[in-house]
């Protein structure tokens, strides 16, 4: 988990997950679970220590004050995985060995108003009515609210730092 963009979820939210899960019915699964380990949770769990540790986050994590900002819309962006697929900086990524090149989302955007923006994200739908990449999870997105969107809308049309 300390490689995903969750590490850097500010306490505030981490509190507010915790507390959600806790108002939470428990639900009784037919999964694996406990000793009962997985192909997956063998993988992971042999396979724990092979990857580099990150740097360890020190000190209380902030996030940005909620508005249609930038800053915040990088959090968004953050917590969101969107950095995950896009790059830190929201440029794209080359192809590598075995995934395929992601786009630069800035362009696209740049030539959309907020509400297309936003609309785009909530269908899967361009202003032009071509639809996102099948590997762009825009339904995750959908879920995000309007607010969140605008903010990570605003983010998108800032320049690059």
């Amino acid at each position: 988990m300390s490689q995903l963009s969750y590490r850097q979820l500010s306490d505030d939210d981490i509190e507010a997950v915790i507390a959600f899960l806790r108002s939470q019915e428990a639900v009784a699964t037919t999964h694996p679970e406990g000793d009962h380990m997985n192909l997956l949770g063998a993988i992971v769990f042999f396979g724990a220590g092979m990857l580099p540790a990150p740097t360890p986050i020190a000190g209380v994590i902030t996030a940005p004050a909620k508005g249609e900002t930038p800053e915040y819309g990088k959090y968004v962006a953050t917590v969101g995985d969107c950095r995950g697929c896009h790059g830190a900086d929201m440029t794209g990524t080359p192809a590598g060995p075995a995934v395929p090149a992601v786009p630069n989302p800035r362009p696209f955007v740049a030539a959309w108003t907020r509400e297309q923006f936003i609309q785009v994200l909530r269908t899967g739908t361009r202003p032009d009515g071509s639809k996102l990449g099948e590997a762009m999870p825009w339904q995750g997105a959908a879920k995000m609210t309007d607010d969140d969107l605008a903010a990570l809308y605003a983010y998108l049309k800032a320049p690059v730092k």
